[in-house]
């Protein structure tokens, strides 16, 4: 009930690295709400799903992210 929003950094497939690192480094927490639903290719699956979800995981370590919970 006492949460306040600041921000709200929105990344997507036109987003750079250096900008998804620049968000997560002032991110407080993180929804991972991208994924392909209707993939043509197992590939295109793991790397829509799997490949983005383990960069972003990455890039909230190397940051140092406290208390970092992935949703």
């Amino acid at each position: 009930p006492n949460i306040k929003i600041d921000e709200i950094f929105e990344y997507d497939v036109d987003n750079s690295n250096e900008e998804l690192n620049e968000f997560c480094q002032k991110a407080h927490f993180v929804f991972n709400l991208a994924g392909i639903n209707r993939p043509k290719t197992n590939d295109e699956f793991m790397q829509g799903n799997f490949g983005f979800g383990e960069t972003l995981l990455n890039i909230l370590k190397k940051n140092n992210i406290p208390n970092l919970s992935y949703y």
